[in-house]
């Protein structure tokens, strides 16, 4: 299945972190790069990918 402009982005941001995050300090992460996204996508997001 291919991903969204917004799961790639999500990909993206985790793959550069360096320690575990929960989707709560996800969305906070997102929001401080302006990749503004909602919560609920956020969650759908991750939902998605462990799918």
């Amino acid at each position: 299945m291919k991903r969204t402009r917004s799961q790639a982005n999500i990909v993206h941001v985790l793959k550069s972190l360096t320690h575990p995050i929960s989707a709560q300090d996800l969305y906070i992460e997102m929001k401080n790069r302006d990749l503004g996204l909602g919560l609920a996508t956020v969650y759908r997001s991750v939902t998605f990918s462990l799918r």
